[in-house]
């Protein structure tokens, strides 16, 4: 939720200003974790949020009123806060709601800041769902940021893309006799299709994900010549267990 494209035309601060959106105490409401009292009730249940807000986060900082320590800060970190060996079966699940709940904490934001220079910010996938992004005082600001980023994932990049991959593609193309398929499932930028049939690269075609708008599966007579048909992949459940 948080990871960014690379390469990729960040959102500056100047993207924010021409929008309305100006200022330090702004940039942190857009960057940080957004957590209030009642988000920690609602994930937590009223007795452990209490244990949780005490142990993890400063109360009275942050936009929504709890910042997280600075020991606590990194996904990785929370991902990997584990239960002792033996513990009670209660702790356990204790431990998995409360890494779940600070999981779901720390990607509560609007943009993310690039660790390499903190001017360059880039949309969190989905913010849109985000309650930090609904409880935005201003709904110019959600119009704005919404648009910003359906730009950044959809639209921004395509000349740019387009130039690195007919750089990068030919170069792995090369080095193997292998017959190279590109995965272009999911996420596919509209540079994407003009550039693998540029290249004579083959694609790969799921029946259970579709490729069109509107249809539950793949048709496998419609698919292009230069297409792996395949049952499915990493992203689906085995054939045998569908």
């Amino acid at each position: 939720m948080l990871g960014y494209f690379r390469p990729s035309i960040p959102i500056t601060a100047k993207d924010l200003e021409v929008r309305g959106m100006s200022g330090p105490e702004v940039l942190e409401r857009l960057t940080e974790p957004y957590v209030t009292k009642a988000l920690l009730k609602k994930l937590f249940g009223p007795e452990l949020a209490s244990e949780v807000s005490a142990r993890y986060f400063i109360e009275g900082e942050g936009p929504g009123g709890y910042r997280l320590w600075p020991e606590y800060y990194s996904e990785k970190v929370l991902w990997e806060l584990k239960e002792r060996p033996g513990s009670p079966d209660w702790l356990v699940e204790e431990i998995a709601k409360t890494r779940k709940g600070l999981l779901t904490l720390r990607q509560n934001l609007i943009l993310v800041r690039d660790p390499e220079d903190p001017q360059r910010l880039y949309p969190r996938f989905g913010l849109m769902g985000t309650s930090s992004y609904k409880e935005l005082p201003d709904a110019g600001w959600r119009s704005a940021l919404s648009q910003l980023h359906d730009d950044y994932f959809y639209k921004r990049h395509d000349a740019l893309w387009r130039s690195h991959a007919l750089k990068t593609l030919p170069a792995i193309m090369a080095a193997s006799d292998m017959l190279i398929c590109g995965e272009d499932l999911g996420f596919v930028p509209n540079c994407l299709p003009p550039v693998m049939q540029e290249l004579g690269l083959i694609g790969l075609r799921i029946q259970r994900m579709p490729t069109g708008p509107g249809i539950e599966f793949n048709n496998p007579a419609t698919y292009s010549y230069l297409s792996v048909a395949s049952p499915s992949c990493h992203d689906v459940s085995p054939l045998r267990q569908w």
